[in-house]
């Protein structure tokens, strides 16, 4: 046989079984990255979702007198930095809802409207509550049937408890509302409401009735 005819033959097993292929190197190792994404996180509850509490007063009906310190109380569970938690209040009037808390002086007070129970023409106009809001002295004259009580809003007694590595920081926003500022963590918001009424809130201008507002606590971020 001649060796010219043999070549095609050779060069074909050479193209498909190459004998001078470099072998592969073992690899020993592998490596899987895992992540668990938690998304922001904010509960906010009351365990004094309604509070009823008599209001007394004196013969004279000059002075009002709460038996007993109001309390309504927040927990919070966090896990969001720099999570704003906003306090406001609400009253309704004739008009429908209003800001019910507002700043004086140093301090914070809530007013209360009579809701007309026992005679409807007893829930006051917008203007009587605003009559003690607006930031000027009240005048018993303009604010019948509208109480206004104190509230240690912007007091840090208010945190009784704070677990978890939580903590906090308070501001102001606007005229109605109080803003903290708190880290992930547990928490436990108590506040106090005055035993007396706000100067020049009360007189024979509030009639009998139930008189209320509404707290609220709101967290801005979170699922």
């Amino acid at each position: 046989m001649k060796i010219t005819k043999l070549l095609p033959l050779v060069f074909a097993l050479a193209l498909i079984c190459p004998a001078f292929a470099e072998e592969s190197p073992s690899v020993k190792s592998a490596s899987s990255t895992v992540n668990l994404t938690l998304k922001d996180y904010v509960k906010v509850a009351t365990s004094t979702a309604t509070i009823n509490q008599q209001a007394d007063f004196n013969a004279d009906y000059t002075t009002l007198t709460i038996p007993a310190t109001i309390q309504p109380t927040f927990s919070v569970i966090n896990n969001v930095y720099n999570q704003t938690l906003t306090l406001t209040a609400k009253t309704t009037t004739a008009e429908g809802q209003v800001d019910a808390l507002y700043k004086k002086g140093t301090g914070w007070a809530i007013a209360f409207a009579n809701q007309g129970d026992k005679n409807v023409a007893n829930k006051p106009a917008s203007s009587m509550v605003t009559s003690i809001t607006g930031g000027s002295n009240p005048s018993l004259a303009t604010n019948q049937n509208v109480i206004a009580l104190s509230i240690n809003a912007e007091s840090d007694d208010i945190f009784i408890s704070e677990t978890l590595g939580g903590s906090h920081t308070t501001n102001t926003e606007g005229q109605n509302a109080v803003v903290y500022t708190i880290q992930p963590g547990t928490y436990s918001i108590r506040y106090s409401l005055g035993t007396t009424q706000m100067a020049d809130t009360f007189s024979t201008h509030d009639a009998s009735g139930t008189y209320s507002a509404v707290l609220t606590l709101t967290a801005t971020t979170g699922a």
